[in-house]
């Protein structure tokens, strides 16, 4: 339940800065846990509506772990191809 939390507070304009809730997603990543496919569609919602930089690249750093289904994967690619040409040369890498 706390990773669909922090997942929420990502996609989240108040309380605790979306960048800390996606540290603490992708930290929690490094050190074992596994999204379901729920979580890994939501956090795909979070990276299409993400403003920040630092947002997005916690997101794109934990896609090695999500199990992006077939029905969002079009979804996905299309927004990882855009992550190419961001401005910002973290999230372009």
């Amino acid at each position: 339940m706390l990773i669909s939390e922090l997942i929420a507070l990502c996609a989240s304009e108040e309380g605790v800065p979306p960048q800390a809730a996606s540290w603490l997603l992708k930290y929690g990543w490094e050190t074992g846990i596994e999204f379901t496919d729920q979580q890994s569609c939501d956090l795909l919602d979070v990276l299409v509506q993400a403003d920040s930089w630092p947002l997005r690249l916690h997101i794109l750093q934990l896609f090695a772990g999500l199990a992006i289904p077939g029905k969002q994967q079009e979804t996905a690619y299309f927004h990882l191809r855009h992550c190419l040409s961001d401005n910002n040369k973290f999230v372009r890498a």
